[in-house]
């Protein structure tokens, strides 16, 4: 439960900050796809972080209990492990097929909503007790 708590406090605003983004941004996202899509080896350090906390998550938290917050780092962690293995297995055909699918609208601003629902819920999950405190305090 440890591990969970720890992970949900780094991926809450990474995955807020991110996924804002990819909202706000979705001219910006699309272009930066295709540039990935006439190079995809701009995406290497990517994939390199990619599988490394992948890995990482997987190794420290492969926890498959019904508990939604566990279950999702679970399933990120997975999903990491997942993505960079399939570039790095099929680098051509797999990736341009991906990034052609990924850059559409529809896909770009469905995932920034899911992505914000999850960090928002990450972050309140993480930081509610500080939240609460500082409230608190301010009102007395």
């Amino acid at each position: 439960m440890e591990n969970t708590y720890f992970l949900i406090s780094i991926l809450g605003p990474i995955c807020l900050i991110f996924s804002l983004s990819t909202l706000i941004y979705v001219k910006v996202w699309q272009k930066v796809l295709d540039s990935w899509l006439k190079n995809h080896l701009l995406l290497l350090p990517l994939m390199y972080m990619e599988l490394i906390f992948g890995v990482l998550i997987v190794y420290f938290h492969n926890v498959w209990v019904w508990d939604l917050k566990t279950l999702i780092v679970t399933i990120l962690g997975w999903d990491m492990v997942l993505e960079s293995s399939l570039y790095f297995l099929f680098p051509g055909s797999f990736i341009k097929w991906a990034l052609k699918i990924g850059k559409t609208t529809a896909v770009l601003v469905i995932g920034g909503l899911i992505g914000t629902a999850i960090g928002l819920y990450f972050c309140y999950l993480a930081h509610y007790e500080t939240i609460v405190t500082a409230i608190q305090g301010v009102l007395q």
